[in-house]
């Protein structure tokens, strides 16, 4: 069983919203919200909001590459 997380979610949506297929992992956040107790992004209500990726040493491997990735 694979869990669901904000990166799984992100894709889901992508699968849905089709103005979500133009925005970035980190533009994301801009236009859509993360609703934490459905495990879910959905449209965001109001208006700009920053969005954050955490900083990953480049020893953590593929992480720091997934993180490169995204941003």
């Amino acid at each position: 069983m694979i869990h669901e997380t904000k990166f799984t979610a992100w894709m889901r949506a992508n699968q849905v919203y089709p103005e979500a297929r133009k925005l970035t992992y980190v533009d994301f956040p801009s236009k859509f919200v993360w609703k934490k107790n459905i495990k879910q992004w959905v449209e965001r209500q109001r208006g700009f909001a920053v969005g954050r990726v955490y900083f990953v040493r480049p020893g953590a491997g593929e992480k720091y590459y997934l993180r490169t990735l995204l941003n």
